[in-house]
């Protein structure tokens, strides 16, 4: 499909982050229109049909984690089994974060920890954010180990959490390397390129 501008729909400030670097990076002729962040995947699969009904006249790119969902067909065929063409909806394995792992040594060298802490399949972890907390508390900079991991007993994630890996998405991570070890990356990369 040909087209000169989507409408990106993501559940969280990280997923907009990577969204928007895989699209200037492999659709770079792609207009953001507008981005529309929903706060988590649930309210994403409230809202998927209007988005589907919509792209008829607008083109979509909606993003999403698989979280503990079997596989990503199962997904879209479950949430959309009459997928209009101009809606595109992607799915990461298990969560974002995983693409990020994916690009090893690059995170490696941003959590400032040894290549060995960082997995070389992230697509099997279940829950990539965690690992990255526990991971970033092994950090030999002060910033990561008191920015990523929860300092409370009641947070779930440190203060600077999306800020540091946002950073880092900007900064150091290279998609054509992290494709190489997520299989879900290297679809959205393909898709992407298609567009």
């Amino acid at each position: 499909m040909r087209i000169d501008y989507i409408m990106l729909v993501i559940e969280g400030n990280l997923d907009n982050v990577v969204s928007k670097k895989l699209i200037s990076t492999y659709a770079s002729k792609i207009d953001i229109r507008r981005v529309i962040q929903l706060g988590g995947r649930s309210e994403i699969q409230k809202r998927i049909n209007k988005y589907n009904q919509a792209a008829h006249i607008l083109p979509f790119l909606v993003l999403v984690d698989l979280d503990t969902d079997e596989c990503p067909p199962i997904l879209i065929n479950d949430w959309l089994p009459q997928r209009n063409p101009h809606l595109l909806l992607r799915i990461a394995v298990r969560q974002v974060e995983a693409w990020l792992l994916a690009d090893r040594e690059a995170i490696a060298d941003f959590l400032n920890v040894g290549l060995n802490r960082i997995p070389v399949q992230s697509e099997t972890i279940d829950k990539t954010p965690e690992l990255i907390m526990v991971v970033a508390r092994k950090s030999r900079k002060k910033i990561i180990r008191e920015s990523i991991p929860p300092s409370g007993e009641t947070a779930k994630r440190g203060r600077d959490y999306n800020g540091q890996l946002s950073r880092f998405v900007m900064e150091q991570w290279n998609p054509e390397r992290a494709r190489k070890n997520s299989p879900s990356l290297d679809k959205t990369i393909l898709a992407l390129q298609k567009l």
